[in-house]
């Protein structure tokens, strides 16, 4: 996956398609958390500038082609940089690695349009730092382990229960943010939808998403849940919506 990875970044830029060749690399390097993210910001931020100066026809071809060089030759040198260090960067294609094998679990497959709009989020909010703890309230635990590991690697802090009893002890004894549920539990068809009733309404009340192994969309989400999906990039997108409305830690 990364010599694929470093490959196709050089084909990129081999090609002069800087703008892909950017947004891969921002991607990995934000997943990472290396001092490299400065300097991949950078290089950003000059090609949006060369690209703006180039609309405003300020540039001459030579000016135009000598600063496009300079970043082409930045991004090399970041590429090189990378591909010195495959260890410190194995976060960004293990999540590529447990979201396919999410998905094969799932029976469903991402555009890889969608596969960079998930990367591409997961590694901004990631990035924010935010504190975030989940409460996984499922009676099959090991079923959801790919999305588990998907979730830490955003830095959520993951806690479980197998019942609806000890999913609340949880809740009145440990500061919870979001619970994932599914909804057949404890021998009860809708056991999950009921404890999100009996939560509605309390100071136990949490967001509340369902995940299951099949949905049909058209029968939209229970009452008072957040949302509800059988898809894991969803799951990710509905988690991350709840954690950018909590923000940072102020100070």
């Amino acid at each position: 996956m990364f010599d694929k990875f470093i490959q196709q970044v050089s084909e990129a830029l081999g090609n002069n398609e800087i703008e892909t060749a950017i947004a891969q690399l921002q991607n990995l390097i934000m997943m990472a958390d290396t001092e490299l993210l400065s300097d991949i910001v950078l290089l950003s931020a000059r090609y949006k500038k060369l690209q703006s100066d180039i609309r405003k026809d300020i540039l001459s071809y030579d000016e135009e082609t000598k600063a496009n060089n300079k970043i082409v030759d930045g991004l090399f040198s970041l590429v090189k940089e990378i591909k010195s260090q495959p260890d410190r960067y194995s976060a960004y294609f293990k999540v590529e690695a447990e979201m396919g094998m999410a998905e094969q679990k799932q029976r469903v497959k991402m555009s890889s349009w969608q596969k960079d709009v998930l990367m591409d989020r997961l590694s901004r909010v990631k990035a924010l730092h935010i504190p975030f703890r989940i409460l996984w309230l499922d009676d099959n635990p090991d079923w959801s382990q790919y999305e588990i590991n998907l979730l830490e690697s955003l830095g959520v802090e993951m806690t479980s229960a197998l019942s609806s009893a000890a999913g609340q002890q949880l809740l009145e004894n440990e500061a919870i943010d979001l619970i994932i549920s599914d909804i057949r539990r404890e021998g009860k068809i809708n056991e999950g939808i009921a404890f999100l009733a009996r939560l509605a309404g309390t100071d136990l009340f949490r967001p509340t998403i369902f995940y299951l192994g099949e949905f049909d969309p058209e029968l939209g989400a229970p009452p008072h849940a957040f949302g509800i999906t059988n898809w894991p990039s969803e799951l990710l997108h509905l988690v991350m919506d709840a954690m950018e409305r909590k923000g940072p830690a102020s100070g």
